[in-house]
């Protein structure tokens, strides 16, 4: 197990990582949740989700 500690935005969007949304879904998902405050959020997510690829926590497809 791996411990790893994520703000509010990181953590919801873990969250929403299910295998089944898509990286649209999610961002729509956070926008309605966290509005203006999460922008950029493409760029945001993408960076996320590269990381998260980095350390192989999600593999994307």
């Amino acid at each position: 197990y791996y411990r790893v500690k994520l703000d509010e935005i990181g953590s919801a969007v873990w969250q929403l990582c299910d295998g089944q949304r898509t990286v649209k879904e999610i961002g729509e998902l956070l926008a309605q949740t966290f509005g203006d405050r999460i922008e950029p959020l493409y760029e945001r997510l993408g960076y996320f989700f590269q990381m998260l690829e980095r350390q192989r926590f999600i593999k994307l497809t």
